[in-house]
């Protein structure tokens, strides 16, 4: 019932252009030791001092800026606060600036700064794709399980995600400009003409698809290629970068389940759930801060986070109904129907196996759409 008030009376101090005030308020409301404070009064904090200054306006208190940022930081990624609270921890530490570089852009070169896995290299007898008749979880379209040897090159996963953050490099770089056509493809630049697209749709979609640490949501598949296809351009001169893609769904599947086909990224445990993903009975109907859940929830293999849950990905995929005679085919050209992968915050824990399947249309700008990138540069880049 305060919330609003407080963060009224700190407006006025904005207002007059206090922010020693409001650095000692806010050092106040979070107390002597951050790490211990209440939840709520952090997630204030972190947001007043967003809303209201920069890091350099409160060097005088504290170096509270600091302090709130490693202590939202800290607390986000251990696992004694409530899951509910820590993603508010994420939230208010994105409005401030997530101080960990894979969420951002490189300082010099104002390109995405890509956490990438070790290279991923499936062995020649191939994966097991897909899930089994004896698993009554399974959808129709995950079968018949197969082993798959469709992934001819290795290749590097991106471990996050595209954020907020990384993704507005793109749109500063003019890619929804007159003068981007080359960067989209033919279908893509006629979709975005014809329905003028100027933006991104998660700059309208509200708390949570702001933040700079989250994933980039309401993104198309024609705008998810048109990003890869500026990036690789943008960064022609790093081997990884000028390679950049979306990933196929044989390759997202062997990061996510490796060569063994587990239930999910950390293997097949489906206890405490919540404890690893977010999906809809987290109870926090948007999405949350890249790599929140830490180890608990990342790929044992491949070192990759967010595989399950968070957002839904793109991948370059065209879809086939099932893997009966899968051929895996995959481009950026067209308009056919894409498979995506991953589960998400507004779906329920049934979806965040990484053996579902999804597949829409590539115009689709929905919430829960995110992507993330693969690179690989024995394969050389896309023309």
């Amino acid at each position: 019932m305060w919330r609003e008030p407080v963060l009224f009376g700190v407006s006025w101090l904005d207002a007059v252009d206090s922010p020693e005030k409001i650095g000692r308020y806010v050092g106040e409301l979070a107390g002597r030791d951050p790490q211990t404070t209440a939840s709520l009064h952090l997630q204030m904090a972190g947001e007043m001092l967003a809303e209201f200054g920069h890091r350099e306006q409160f060097r005088g208190h504290r170096d509270v800026w600091e302090e709130i940022e490693q202590t939202l930081l800290a607390r986000m990624l251990a696992s004694e606060d409530t899951v509910q609270d820590r993603i508010r921890f994420g939230l208010s530490l994105g409005l401030m600036g997530d101080p960990r570089p894979e969420t951002s852009i490189d300082p010099e070169t104002r390109l995405p700064n890509i956490a990438w896995s070790e290279e991923l290299v499936p062995p020649e007898e191939g994966f097991l794709m897909g899930s089994s008749e004896a698993d009554d979880d399974a959808y129709p379209d995950e079968g018949p399980q197969f082993r798959c040897k469709g992934i001819t090159t290795p290749f590097f996963m991106a471990r996050h995600p595209i954020t907020v953050s990384q993704y507005l490099a793109f749109v500063k770089a003019g890619g929804y400009g007159d003068d981007a056509e080359p960067w989209w493809t033919e279908a893509g630049w006629e979709w975005k003409s014809k329905e003028k697209i100027t933006g991104p749709a998660f700059v309208e979609l509200g708390v949570g698809h702001e933040a700079g640490n989250h994933p980039a949501t309401g993104i198309s598949f024609y705008e998810a290629v048109a990003f890869c296809r500026w990036l690789r351009e943008a960064g022609a001169d790093d081997d990884r970068l000028r390679c950049v893609r979306l990933p196929n769904e044989m390759e997202w599947e062997f990061a996510a389940r490796g060569v063994t086909g587990r239930r999910y990224p950390w293997g097949d445990e489906n206890e405490n759930l919540v404890e690893r993903c977010h999906f809809s009975e987290t109870g926090v109907d948007h999405p949350s801060a890249v790599g929140l859940f830490g180890e608990t929830g990342r790929a044992v293999d491949s070192g990759v986070n967010d595989l399950s849950g968070n957002v839904l990905e793109w991948t370059c995929s065209e879809w086939e109904s099932n893997y009966k005679k899968y051929q895996g085919k995959w481009d950026e050209d067209g308009d056919a129907t894409r498979a995506l992968r991953g589960g998400s915050f507004l779906i329920d824990s049934s979806f965040v196996r990484a053996a579902v399947r999804f597949r829409f249309v590539p115009v689709s700008r929905y919430s829960s759409f995110g992507f993330r990138l693969v690179s690989s540069p024995s394969e050389g880049p896309e023309t």
